[in-house]
Parts: C-alpha cells; structure tokens; sequence
C-alpha cells in the first residue's frame, strides 16, 4: 500500500536539517544534509505507519500540502513509501 504524508523541512543553526509531520506528531527525523534527512524521514515514516499497521491502529489521513502553514525558513514536502 502506499502512502504520502506532507513533511515540513527546516534547516537547523549547526547545518543539519529536521523533517516532521503535521499529521504524525509523534514521527520526526533530522540528518546532516537535505538528501540525508529525507532518506531519514523516509525511514521514520516507514516505521511509524508499520508500526500503526501491525497494532491494527488507525492510520491518521493526510491533508493536503497546501494547508500546511510554515515560516520563511522552512518548507513543506511531499514523503512517499510504499509498505507490503
């Protein structure tokens, strides 16, 4: 099944760059460049959907990315995976 949840990236003081989740509080990653963090976030998504799935939970809806708000120094995204 696949999925794709909006991220909101930011570049951190030190360099390094964190991703989140509006709709997955809980879900985060972070890596030394761009490409690293997402791959991370990838990763993160991965788990936490996986995880959701095998507890039998809910799986939280996507919103759309344009109704993620963010300031000037961050920017939203669109993170895919695919889980079997």
């Amino acid at each position: 099944m696949k999925y794709a949840y909006a991220a909101v990236f930011q570049k951190n003081e030190d360099g390094s760059h964190s991703v989140s989740y509006p709709d997955l509080p809980s879900c985060s990653a972070r890596g030394d460049s761009l490409e690293t963090a997402r791959e991370n976030a990838k990763l993160a998504l991965t788990k936490y959907i996986g995880d959701l799935r095998s507890q039998r939970k809910n799986i939280p809806k996507a919103s759309s990315l344009y109704n993620i708000k963010v300031g000037p120094d961050k920017f939203v995204g669109l993170i895919s995976i695919e889980i079997t």
